[in-house]
């Protein structure tokens, strides 16, 4: 695995962390259409959390900093959280 898929890997682990501590929910998913990887449930609740807004929860901050970096995005697609890398 290269460094960057390590980093991408925790970044993804570390978003659907927070998005189950904070919404709260019991269980989230990643459904992966090449690129693009989208997470759900994305509560209203931890929405800004998850895409860093909201600085209470250092692993979103660092996932979307790190994917951002890597030249991918992120954004907020009703109850989903769209990563595109």
């Amino acid at each position: 695995m290269t460094t960057e898929a390590t980093v991408v890997a925790h970044a993804l682990e570390s978003l659907g962390v927070a998005a189950s501590r904070f919404g709260p929910v019991d269980r989230v998913a990643w459904e992966v259409r090449g690129r693009v990887l989208e997470l759900s449930p994305i509560t209203a609740d931890a929405a800004p959390v998850v895409i860093g807004d909201e600085l209470r929860d250092l692993g979103s901050i660092v996932a979307r900093y790190a994917i951002e970096r890597l030249g991918g995005s992120l954004e907020l697609a009703g109850g989903s959280l769209r990563v595109t890398l």
